[in-house]
Parts: C-alpha cells; structure tokens; sequence
C-alpha cells in the first residue's frame, strides 16, 4: 500500500481514513483478503496520524511525499519519503501580550 499527498490534505485524510469509500477496497488488502495475512490497521492509523502531526508541528513543510506506506502484519513503516519545505510565517504565541 503507499500513500502519497500533499501536506493540507494529510489531516483531513488522517481525521476520515476509515469513513472513505475507498476504504472497503483498502480493507481487503489488510484483513486477509484471499488468503493474505491481515495487516495491523492501528499501525497505519498510528502512522498517518504521526504525519499529520509532523505537519502541523512544522510550518515550514510545504509537500510530503510518503511512498511507500508499507503495512505489515505487525507494524507499519515508510520506506521513502521527500519533503519540500519552504519559509512560513512564524506563529503567533498563545497567551503572550504584545
């Protein structure tokens, strides 16, 4: 399986992977379709939830490409991944009086 998206896209994806039509398709591949092994759905949700959060941590990250999601049986891991960053707009601190 691989994911690749850009980064304003990664939360929204993050938030309804399990609700997307898609997802039956998905689905067959990681619970055992035709015989193959089932793969560890909480590893791929634990990953793109850590990448929606390296995104929102850090501004300056304009496009991931994370290809390919690799899903195993117990674990998942991304086996490439290419960032383009770009200067961002520092963010405002909370709580603090200008």
């Amino acid at each position: 399986m691989s994911l690749t998206c850009g980064c304003q896209a990664v939360a929204y994806m993050a938030a309804q992977f399990f609700t997307l039509k898609a997802w039956k398709t998905v689905a067959r591949g990681m619970t055992g379709f035709r015989g193959a092994p089932v793969r560890d759905v909480a590893a791929l949700e634990d990953g793109l939830l850590r990448v929606s959060a390296l995104i929102e941590d850090i501004p300056q990250i304009a496009e991931l490409d994370c290809n390919p999601f690799v899903v195993h049986e117990q674990g998942a891991v991304i086996l490439d991944a290419r960032m383009r960053v770009e200067a961002a707009d520092p963010r405002p601190l909370i709580g603090v009086r200008r």
